[in-house]
C-alpha cells in the first residue's frame, strides 16, 4: 500500500514539473512575441533593447526549439537595414506564433474500441464502398448459368446423382461451361454471317454472260449478235435489238477485214475507217444504222419494232455488200 501511495507521489511530482515547464515555456514564449512586435513597430534606434529581451527569453529554451527562434533575431540585431531588419522580425513573429499554436492545441481524445468500429462500420457502409452494379452481360452469364445448373440438376436426377449440378458449380466447372457454350454460339454466327457475305459477295463479283457482253462486244460472233437481236425482239426489247444488230454489223465488217473492231474507238471511228479503206459503198449502208442506234441508244428516242425491222433490212444488204460475215480474215 505504501509503495502504491509512493508511486502516485512521483507521479504527481512529475506531472507537476511537466505541466510547470509547458507553462513557463509558454509564459516565456508569450513573453517574447511580445517583445519582438514591439520591436518590429518601433522605430529603428529603439528596436536593439526589444530585441535583446526577446533573446534573453528564448536563450533557456532547448536548443532545436530555441535556434529556429533566435537565429533571425540574432541576425537582425546585427543589421543596419531597416527594410531587412523588418522582414527577419516578422519572420521570427511568425515562428513564435506557430509555436505558441502547437502548444495551446488540445490532446487527442483517445479513441476506443466501440467508436472505433463505428467510424470503419461508418465507412464501409459509405455509397463509394459499395461494389457497382452487375452489367447487362454479367447479368445474362448469371442467368445463363442458372440455367445451366438447373439442366444438369435435373440430368443429375434422372441419372441418380442429385448432387452433379451443384457439384460441378462447387469446382467452379460450371461457369468454363457457360463460357464455352457462348465461344461456340459466336463461332456458329460468325461463320454464318461470313458464308452470307461471300456468297453476296459472289453475287456481286461473278459477271454474267450479259455482263461480259456489255464490257466487251467481242464475246460473240456476228451470228451469234444477229440471233441475239432476234431473240430480244420477240422480248419486245426492240432498244436491246437495235444494239445487237449493229454489234452484227460492226463484227460482220470486221471478220470481212472492212474495219479494225475495238471497244475503244466510237461508232463513228468505225465507219470512218471505211472512208480512209476507200470502201464508200459500205460507209454508205453503214451510215443509216449508224445514225439510227445513236437516236435509239444515246439519243433517248423510244425504239419500236418498225426501227429494229429497218436495221435488220439494212444489215442484210450491208451482208450482201460486204461478203459472208462467216468469211475469216487471215
Amino acid at each position: 500500500m505504501k509503495a502504491l501511495w509512493l508511486l502516485c507521489c512521483v507521479i504527481a511530482c512529475f506531472w507537476g514539473v511537466v505541466h510547470a515547464q509547458e507553462s513557463d515555456l509558454q509564459a516565456r514564449l508569450e513573453s517574447a512575441k511580445t517583445h519582438v512586435k514591439a520591436a518590429w513597430e518601433a522605430p529603428v534606434s529603439q528596436r536593439d533593447a526589444s530585441i535583446r529581451e526577446a533573446l534573453n527569453l528564448l536563450r533557456p529554451l532547448p536548443k532545436e526549439q530555441r535556434v529556429p527562434l533566435t537565429a533571425p533575431l540574432s541576425e537582425a540585431s546585427g543589421i543596419s537595414d531597416p527594410i531587412e531588419q523588418e522582414l527577419l522580425l516578422g519572420e521570427t513573429l511568425g515562428r513564435i506564433e506557430s509555436y505558441l499554436t502547437q502548444l495551446n492545441r488540445p490532446n487527442p481524445k483517445p479513441v476506443g474500441a466501440n467508436d472505433l468500429q463505428q467510424q470503419l462500420k461508418a465507412i464501409y457502409d459509405s455509397p463509394e464502398m459499395q461494389p457497382p452494379p452487375p452489367s447487362a452481360l454479367e447479368r445474362f452469364f448469371r442467368w445463363f448459368g442458372e440455367r445451366i445448373e438447373a439442366f444438369f440438376r435435373a440430368i443429375g436426377k434422372l441419372l441418380g446423382v442429385p448432387a452433379l449440378g451443384a457439384g460441378l458449380a462447387g469446382a467452379g466447372a460450371l461457369q468454363y461451361v457457360v463460357i464455352g457454350i457462348v465461344i461456340l454460339l459466336l463461332a456458329l454466327v460468325g461463320t454464318y454471317l461470313f458464308n452470307q457475305m461471300q456468297w453476296r459477295k459472289g453475287l456481286r463479283t461473278t459477271p454474267s454472260r450479259e455482263s461480259a457482253l456489255l464490257e466487251d462486244a467481242r464475246a460473240l460472233t456476228p451470228e451469234e449478235w444477229r440471233a441475239r437481236a432476234r431473240q430480244k425482239a420477240s422480248q419486245g426489247d426492240y432498244r436491246e435489238a437495235a444494239r445487237c444488230l449493229y454489234q452484227a454489223a460492226l463484227h460482220t465488217l470486221n471478220a470481212n477485214g472492212y474495219v479494225h473492231y475495238d471497244p475503244a474507238r466510237t461508232n463513228w471511228e468505225h465507219a470512218r475507217q471505211l472512208l480512209t479503206g476507200n470502201h464508200r459503198e459500205l460507209y454508205d449502208l453503214l451510215r443509216p444504222m449508224t445514225l439510227r442506234f445513236d437516236l435509239l441508244w444515246y439519243g433517248g428516242q423510244e425504239a419500236r419494232e418498225t426501227d429494229w425491222r429497218d436495221m435488220e433490212r439494212e444489215l442484210e444488204q450491208l451482208i450482201q455488200r460486204g461478203g459472208s460475215y462467216a468469211k475469216a480474215v487471215s
